[in-house]
């Protein structure tokens, strides 16, 4: 096999832990969904080089880092591009050799687009490029997400981020260009909105079930035409557009539990002293009430923790958002913590352990997460919409 071929594969392979999953909530992915305010640049594909060192880049730069990505040629050097040290790199010593008799005017990267936006607080890049080796008579299209932290851009993977991945790396420039754009009359941009925002999650369901001669209409045509050679997508200018859209991401830490059933809350110093250190502790009556605790799903966001509690109070159900946090990016959280207030605990945890009865099939397919998750966001919109339908499994 050519050596280059080889080199390329490497890369390739090198990335897929972007598409790894976290089990949380009793072995189960929960997804929520977020409005975020997006910059997407569209570029005029821009040649970086092989460097021979670390020292020859300027890791303050996006280009630097995919530039380092491609560059590295020792193990040590390579680590050193993700937030993570510790993460185990494919790459060895028989790829860091062949790098360095590449011809380096022959042997490059270009970046293609960049999709950036914020993430507890810090700056987030996904970016899309494809790699030009000499003897390979095609380009590949690969995709990297980023993080900048004090002032410098690593490689850092999100969880549960294929369907935007891919809808960010398959598509052409001028759709995205199109339906991400404020003012958008894509016909796929109504069907694939929630909340008025393009949902990437139902775009890429939308593009997955279009048919091959459709999909050959927005995708970048290098996915799918090897003769297509190397200078595909090489004109145009640099086009930045900005505008909000509805993106996934993970709970951190979730889960769900049930309370005693003798598990009360009322006005007494033993009681206020058991919970002293727990968010519970904000709804203890201080009154002669008393509060009988139901179920909770704790999980933690930005590193501030979060629980939705569920509680009857005078043969009425309730449920309160308790956090540490002064904001939550969360979209439609009261319909989340309405879901929350109504579901019995035995009916989400059959949903947890994927034992639902036809009356779910539809609502589950339709919150189906990315890697075998449960959209809790999706869901939550869908069970509270057809409360009277569900009734038999909801409090009242």
């Amino acid at each position: 096999m050519n050596n280059n071929l080889i080199i390329l594969l490497t890369f390739i392979f090198s990335t897929s832990v972007f598409y790894s999953q976290v089990n949380d909530a009793n072995g189960v992915v929960l997804e929520y969904n977020s409005v975020k305010t997006f910059d997407y640049t569209a570029l005029k594909p821009k040649k970086l080089k092989l460097v021979n060192s670390p020292n020859e880049i300027d890791y303050s730069s996006i280009e630097g880092v995919i530039q380092s990505y491609f560059s590295a040629n020792t193990l040590e050097w390579a680590k050193s591009d993700y937030k993570d040290s510790l993460l185990t790199i494919s790459r060895d010593q028989e790829h860091f050799d062949k790098l360095k008799s590449l011809d380096k005017e022959k042997n490059y990267v270009e970046i293609e687009n960049i999709y950036k936006f914020e993430y507890n607080n810090k700056s987030m890049a996904y970016v899309k490029f494809s790699f030009t080796f000499e003897g390979v008579p095609f380009q590949i299209v690969n995709f990297l997400s980023l993080t900048n932290e004090g002032g410098r851009w690593y490689i850092y993977n999100l969880a549960n981020q294929v369907k935007i991945s891919m809808c960010l790396t398959n598509l052409n420039n001028s759709f995205l260009l199109d339906i991400l754009a404020p003012n958008s009359s894509n016909p796929m941009k109504n069907k694939s909105s929630r909340y008025q925002y393009v949902d990437f999650d139902l775009l890429f369901d939308n593009y997955q079930a279009l048919t091959t001669i459709e999909k050959r209409k927005i995708e970048d045509e290098r996915i799918w035409n090897p003769k297509v050679g190397l200078n595909y997508n090489k004109n145009g200018n640099n086009v930045t557009i900005s505008n909000k859209t509805l993106q996934t991401f993970i709970f951190e830490n979730a889960v769900f539990s049930e309370y005693g059933k003798k598990e009360r809350l009322y006005n007494d110093p033993k009681i206020k002293n058991q919970y002293k250190n727990e968010l519970v502790n904000s709804i203890i009556p201080t009154n002669n009430d008393t509060i009988k605790l139901v179920h909770k799903l704790r999980f933690k966001l930005n590193n501030s923790k979060i629980e939705i509690v569920k509680y009857q109070l005078n043969d009425k159900f309730y449920a309160k958002l308790l956090t540490d946090s002064q904001h939550l990016d969360i979209a439609n959280i009261d319909n989340l913590t309405e879901f929350f207030r109504t579901v019995k605990s035995e009916t989400f945890k059959d949903i947890l352990r994927r034992n639902f009865g036809k009356d779910f099939q539809d609502i589950m397919a339709k919150s189906a997460g990315n890697t075998n998750g449960i959209n809790i966001s999706n869901l939550s919109d869908l069970v509270v919409q057809d409360k009277n339908k569900l009734s038999k499994y909801l409090d009242n």
